[in-house]
Order: C-alpha cells, then sequence, then structure tokens
C-alpha cells in the first residue's frame, strides 16, 4: 500500500549548473522526480524554499520547478508558474531532495487520457514505455541483462562469389597480404660515375626527398663497380651505412634498410640521401648505384 500511496524520498542531488531564471534545475540524474512533486532547493547563504516540479526532461537532465499550486493556480495556468533560481549556484553548493509524500491523485479523465495514443494509431495505449514515460525506440533501447551463454553451430564464411573461406586443420587460414599505400609511389633513382680516380671520394648517385611530400622512406641501396672499393650511404652528410668490396668476392653489395621490424630509415622532405665510392687501386673504374625509396604523399 504504501507504494501505491505515496512517492519514496529523493536522495540529496547536487546541481550540475546554476539554477535559472525560469526554475531551471540541471542535475546528474532526474529519477524520482515527478510532475506536482513537492521537492527543497538548499544552498549556502539563501534560504530553504519549497517548491513543485512542473517538468522533469529525461534527456537533459532537467528539472523545471514553480512554486505549489493552489486554488487560484490550478490546472495549466498553475503548471506554467516558474521560481526564479539564479541565486541557487555551484559555488554555492546547491542542491535539492525530496521527502517521502503522498503521491498526486490524477482525475479519472486525465486517466483515461494518459492511457489513449493519439493519432495516427488511435488507440489505448499499447506500447512499452521507459521509467520517464518515453517510449523505446532506436535512440532510447529497452535495457537487458544477460547472464547465460550462447552456443553457436559451426559457421562458414563465403565471398560475393558464394566460394567458402577454407580453414587449415590447425584453425589458420592462408592469407595474401597486399600492402595498400594509396597514392605513395616507390622510387628509384639511378646513376653511374665513369673514370673515378684513385683516392678520391667520389658521389656515385644522389637522391632528394621532395618537399610536397609528408615523408620518405629510404627502404635499399644497391652499387657495383670495376674495382674493389668502399661505399657509403650518407644522409644529410651524415654516414648511415658502409660496405667493401674485395677481390675474390662479389663486385655487387646491397644496403638493406627496410627489415621485419622496420619500413625502412625515415626520411623528412628535402633530406639529401647520397653514395659515394672510395678505391685505391691504381687505375680508375667505373662505378654504378640505384637508391629505392617510397615517398609518401
Amino acid at each position: 500500500m504504501a507504494i501505491e500511496q505515496k512517492w519514496p524520498a529523493v536522495a540529496p542531488q547536487a546541481f550540475t549548473a546554476d539554477g535559472g531564471a525560469q526554475g531551471q534545475i540541471t542535475v546528474a540524474d532526474v529519477r524520482g522526480f515527478k510532475v506536482k512533486q513537492f521537492v527543497v532547493i538548499k544552498a549556502t547563504g539563501q534560504p530553504d524554499i519549497r517548491v513543485q516540479v512542473k517538468r522533469v526532461v529525461k534527456k537533459t537532465g532537467k528539472i523545471i520547478v514553480g512554486p505549489p499550486q493552489d486554488q487560484q493556480t490550478q490546472g495549466k495556468a498553475g503548471l506554467q508558474t516558474r521560481t526564479d533560481l539564479t541565486a541557487y549556484t555551484l559555488l554555492a553548493g546547491a542542491f535539492l531532495y525530496a521527502e517521502e509524500q503522498d503521491k498526486v491523485r490524477v482525475k479519472k479523465d486525465d486517466q483515461d487520457a494518459a492511457t489513449y495514443e493519439q493519432e495516427p494509431t488511435v488507440a489505448r495505449r499499447v506500447v512499452a514505455v521507459d521509467q520517464f514515460g518515453d517510449f523505446y525506440d532506436d535512440d532510447n533501447r529497452v535495457p537487458v541483462k544477460f547472464d547465460g551463454g550462447i552456443t553457436v553451430g559451426n559457421v562458414t564464411i563465403q565471398d560475393d562469389d558464394g566460394d567458402e573461406l577454407e580453414v587449415n586443420p590447425d584453425g589458420s587460414i592462408n592469407v595474401n597480404i597486399i600492402n595498400s599505400t594509396g597514392s605513395n609511389v616507390v622510387k628509384n633513382t639511378y646513376a653511374e660515375a665513369s673514370a673515378v680516380p684513385s683516392g678520391v671520394e667520389t658521389t656515385i648517385v644522389t637522391y632528394m626527398v621532395p618537399l610536397i611530400l609528408t615523408s620518405a622512406l629510404l627502404q635499399r641501396v644497391s652499387a657495383s663497380g670495376e674495382n674493389v672499393g668502399r661505399f657509403q650511404v650518407f644522409v644529410n652528410g651524415v654516414v648511415v651505412d658502409t660496405r667493401r668490396t674485395y677481390y675474390g668476392g662479389d663486385f655487387n653489395t646491397y644496403f638493406e634498410f627496410a627489415t621485419s621490424s622496420a619500413d625502412g630509415y625515415s626520411l623528412a622532405p628535402g633530406d639529401i640521401v647520397l653514395v659515394k665510392i672510395l678505391h685505391d687501386r691504381a687505375f680508375s673504374g667505373s662505378f654504378q648505384a640505384r637508391i629505392q625509396a617510397l615517398e609518401i604523399a
């Protein structure tokens, strides 16, 4: 009987915004507050006031209050009166609460109207609403709690042509990974240096990262020549790697900057990459080199 006859008390709720001139109160949770319910508002330095709830707005967390209805303000006019709450601020620690109180009795005609679905359905309400009286829809979903488990049988995955994904006996699948770089471009720069004299460090090939790019990755360098010698890769004048060729070995050498853990040596717009050769043979020789870089737009 207590539930049927009484509204339960609502614990104090602190304001989350300053009170409004038209009776606006903003709180974190409006549950428990009802239209025509009496609430008490308190704040440091301000008198306690007892007002009546005129409207509860669920989605914004707002409660609109005003002076209690009396014999002169019954009906629509009474619900539209408001109380100025601008003096009840966050700084003053404003809050409100509701004591346990008798429910407001709804007239029989109003009860009928409250259960009547308006046009175009024109029927008694047969749909569920939440505790705030709002319909359940895509934006206001029915809360559901599920503690059980779901068992699903074999599931096959098919492409648009109906071909099924083949799963290996160990549960793995075979995949073909394609590195998609969008508008990124792999740039190869090749050059030769002829008649390179002994003991003179000579540039074979040069690459500069275009200024219009975001960045670039130096992936690899290949070099070779007629004589054995020392090949070095420079970035902005600093040596980043060195390789040597020798008699009895391969006259070709490679610099690998792309590894399993890195996509390459990072370059910024305007960076300059050089490949240089230095040999000590008595006669001159010709040398070749190629720089491969991934240009990132």
